[in-house]
């Protein structure tokens, strides 16, 4: 019976070491979020300069391609959903900055695909692809080979199989909007403290769009309507802000006609 709970302890261990990993990857990926936040936040500071921040923020995607790499890398495919939720709140952060870096340089909203391809290294399914188109070349220039690149072919679709599909998931990536939206919102405040009356406009634009495709979709996860509520309040300040935009520009156009 001893031999039993020695045999749990080991198991136990294993765990811990492999949970320990996995948490010093995210801690390397925590130090270069909190670069970008310490960065980002100069957004709010008067006469910034947007696009020399959104420059420096590009420059750690590079390391951060990394860190994603690593973890993927080490997370075993079929037990990938019970490690994810160690870093889907990084994952969560470092979308909402590459959203809010979008929005600043073309004024729209990134796709989660277009996200994976800036933060997610190529899988092995995409070399595999790679490697194929090369052994099709080889087999019309040498036939002799023919048997021993079918052979590799097969062992690399099965090692394919093995690996961790490398994407996003959906919830993180709308968590990550909504937090790009309460950065939004107190720019948008901001901007009219700087006398940047376009601006806000323009954000309320984009917010207005991203609620019209929030509405579209059904939440059965009561933890992701909380997080919505946050998202309803910041659109929901942004209006006022343009509300009251609007009433002294009203106002304005009176005291002209008055004189």
């Amino acid at each position: 019976m001893i031999e039993i709970f020695q045999q749990f302890n080991q198991e136990i261990e294993e765990e811990k070491n492999f949970q320990q990993t996995i948490k010093t990857s995210i801690v390397q990926g925590k130090k270069i979020a909190r670069q970008i936040r310490i960065i980002l936040n100069d957004i709010h500071s008067k006469n910034s300069d947007i696009e020399s921040i959104c420059k420096k923020v590009k420059e750690f995607y590079s390391p951060l391609s990394l860190v994603f790499d690593s973890l993927y890398s080490i997370i075993p495919s079929n037990k990938f959903f019970k490690y994810y939720a160690f870093f889907k709140k990084f994952s969560s952060e470092i979308i909402s900055y590459i959203l809010l870096v979008h929005f600043f340089e073309t004024g729209d909203l990134l796709t989660k695909e277009e996200i994976e391809k800036l933060l997610l290294q190529p899988d092995t399914q995409e070399c595999i692809n790679k490697e194929s188109n090369n052994i099709e070349e080889e087999k019309n220039e040498n036939e002799e080979l023919q048997k021993q690149l079918q052979i590799k072919e097969k062992v690399q679709i099965s090692q394919t199989n093995k690996k961790t599909k490398r994407n996003f998931q959906v919830y993180d990536y709308l968590i990550g909007i909504i937090s790009m939206s309460t950065e939004l919102s107190r720019y948008c405040i901001n901007c009219v403290r700087s006398q940047e009356f376009e601006l806000p406009f323009k954000i309320g634009e984009f917010l207005n769009n991203i609620n019209s495709g929030l509405k579209l979709l059904n939440f059965p996860n009561k933890q992701f309507n909380k997080h919505l509520g946050s998202f309803n309040y910041s659109l929901k300040s942004v209006e006022q802000v343009l509300y009251d935009l609007q009433k002294i520009q009203q106002f304005k156009e009176i005291l002209l006609t008055q004189k």
